[in-house]
């Protein structure tokens, strides 16, 4: 019977043995499970914060460029419609255009340039118009150049003020230029500029 009592003592010792043995195994495994899932986790959330970084500095970066976009076409949007008379420029882009356009072969002279007072518009609120009155003599073909020029006004590429033709008057008896074979032309374009203030 000690035989029978050792043996059964021992069969429950390794039985017992065994699960322990088991569950430590079991245990192991689902500690090894949990190590490597915490790892992905980890690595996951790495890799999140990775990507809001890079849509941070893709926001970021796109905002900066959008100020800056922003900032170019306010500029010239304020050299098309400023917000004052700005009548030193603007005597400044006719006669640099003007003179752009003036060569011995093809004359263009900018003889007068008349101010009116300005005049707020009823329709758009803010908006004031400013009358200028343009007198020049030269060929035909920079007084077409002159309307063309002027008929541009407001474009942003070439940030010409915007302004409105309201009347030309030409005096088609050409003179002699210089003792040659051009004729220049007596013309006065009439135009509103604009400008806007909140005023």
């Amino acid at each position: 019977m000690k035989k029978t009592q050792i043996t059964i003592g021992a069969i429950l010792t390794s039985v017992i043995a065994i699960i322990v043995i088991g569950a430590n195994l079991y245990n192991f495994q689902k500690l090894v499970q949990a190590k490597s899932t915490l790892k992905n986790l980890t690595n996951s959330n790495i890799e999140l914060e990775e990507n809001l970084n890079n849509t941070e500095a893709k926001y970021i970066k796109f905002k900066n460029d959008n100020q800056t976009e922003l900032l170019k076409y306010s500029e010239k949007f304020n050299k098309i419609l400023p917000s004052d008379e700005a009548i030193t420029d603007f005597n400044r882009e006719i006669e640099n255009f003007s003179n752009s356009l003036h060569s011995l072969s093809n004359p263009i002279f900018l003889e007068k340039m008349t101010y009116g007072s300005s005049k707020k518009q009823e329709k758009i609120n803010g908006l004031y118009i400013v009358p200028v009155s343009l007198s020049f003599q030269g060929t035909d073909k920079n007084f077409y150049k002159i309307i063309e020029y002027l008929e541009s006004s407001g474009n942003l590429e070439n940030e010409s003020r915007l302004l409105e033709i309201t009347k030309i008057a030409i005096n088609w008896e050409g003179k002699e230029f210089e003792k040659s074979d051009i004729e220049l032309y007596d013309f006065e374009i009439n135009v509103n500029i604009y400008l806007y203030s909140s005023i």
